[in-house]
């Protein structure tokens, strides 16, 4: 996919929408003469044949067919096509490049479609359908996947993720913001996200899903708790288990992917937050935030894949030069001065009623017990103001003064006569 945000896109498409979507494209491509009906048959047998054999999904499938349909902007006719037309259409597609003169794909989405490409041809001349010599066929290498996709400099930072939570007007927008970053989903695993995956605790909430991977994860939240809580409380609709967590503003439906891209820049400029946001950055940092401060490998695998087995690891693993430096520092023996961790995302517990609050709260969601020293300040500020305001009412009215005073003598006479 060139670069780029999406826009459009739905969470809850079922396979019946996308098996529709898929076929009613390659019609559209062959009505307007982007690919011939000799081609539009050979993809719907490949797809047919890959599905039987392998069981991908309907989204794949839908994938697939628009990446072998893209190729066609490259290649002739597919079973026409020499290994040299080939060769043509690789090289084309590493050089494309847009208005601007920047890389038309990326890396990835380069390698994705020379992949397919090599896949399509090797299964038509498996079928006799391209006289291509197989040998030059399994020649052409995709270039490697680019592992590193961001840089460390444009994750964002645990100061960013709560300056943007303190800039969400809403319920909802906090509940989302916090969901998605502790737990490291997709965002389309919480697009899709039913109060029936939702259990809460007395000191967390819990979410089961299974997203991309068709691998079910379990995952534990903490931060995230009372701001799903205050959202759960102010759910404008009835809540039944296979109602979607996660509603619009407007027309309380199910999140669309472009509204969410909108809506969170929004709140990043509201917080003075300067990079560049899409739903999944929210994910990379936590992922390498959760590496910096010691999590095991083995706990971040199951919590965000659902496997040990995992080779996205890597990808995830965004450590800055800091990092290096301490470790680096700690085989040696040098003793180097600690960088203070980051508490802008710790949980605040009451120490009154023991309750879990968010770390932008200040004062106890259950009991009102001032939080932090800002918070106390605060309190004290407020009623001091508020006894000035009573001792002016008091000392300005004689009738209110005059029946406080004799209430203090009753009050003083009654515990003299209880002495004696």
């Amino acid at each position: 996919m060139a670069k780029g945000v999406r826009t459009g896109t739905s969470f809850h498409k079922s396979d019946a929408t996308y098996l529709r979507n898929t076929q009613e494209m390659i019609a559209r491509k062959t009505h307007n003469g982007e690919i011939t009906p000799q081609d539009a048959g050979l993809l719907r047998e490949y797809l047919a044949e890959i599905t039987a054999e392998s069981g991908i999904s309907a989204v794949r499938q839908y994938k697939i067919a628009i990446q072998i349909v893209g190729l066609r902007r490259f290649l002739p006719p597919f079973a026409g096509a020499t290994a040299g037309d080939l060769y043509t259409a690789v090289n084309k597609i590493r050089a494309a490049t847009g208005e601007d003169s920047a890389p038309l794909f990326k890396q990835n989405t380069v390698s994705d479609m020379v992949r397919f490409l090599r896949r399509f041809y090797l299964w038509m001349i498996e079928n006799g359908y391209s006289a291509i010599p197989e040998a030059k066929v399994k020649k052409i290498k995709p270039p490697a996947y680019q592992r590193m996709t961001k840089t460390a400099e444009e994750l964002l930072t645990e100061d960013e993720i709560r300056a943007m939570l303190e800039a969400a007007r809403t319920p909802k927008d906090r509940a989302l913001l916090a969901t998605l970053y502790e737990s490291g989903c997709r965002i389309g695993e919480l697009g899709t996200l039913t109060w029936g995956q939702v259990k809460f605790t007395n000191w967390n909430v819990t979410l089961n899903v299974d997203g991309k991977t068709q691998k079910p994860r379990y995952v534990p939240l903490v931060i995230a708790r009372p701001y799903l809580a205050a959202w759960k409380a102010a759910y404008p609709k009835k809540i039944t288990p296979e109602a979607h967590v996660f509603l619009t503003a407007t027309t309380q439906q199910p999140l669309q992917y472009a509204g969410v891209v909108k809506q969170f820049r929004v709140i990043a400029q509201r917080a003075g937050v300067k990079k560049h946001i899409n739903p999944h950055l929210f994910r990379h940092s936590r992922i390498t935030h959760l590496i910096q401060q010691g999590m095991p490998e083995s706990v971040i695998k199951l919590m965000m894949w659902g496997s040990l087995n995992t080779g996205m690891f890597q990808t995830y693993a965004h450590l800055t030069n800091r990092d290096i430096d301490t470790a680096m520092a700690k085989l040696t023996g040098v003793t180097t001065e600690e960088e203070e961790r980051s508490v802008a995302l710790e949980a605040k517990q009451c120490p009154r009623c023991h309750s879990v609050n968010g770390p932008t709260y200040h004062f106890c969601a259950t009991c009102g017990l001032a939080l932090d020293q800002d918070a106390e300040i605060e309190l004290r500020g407020a009623q001091e103001a508020t006894d000035e305001y009573y001792i002016k009412k008091i000392l300005t009215n004689p009738a209110m003064l005059e029946k406080l005073t004799r209430t203090l003598q009753n009050i003083t006479e009654a515990s003299g006569s209880t002495r004696t």
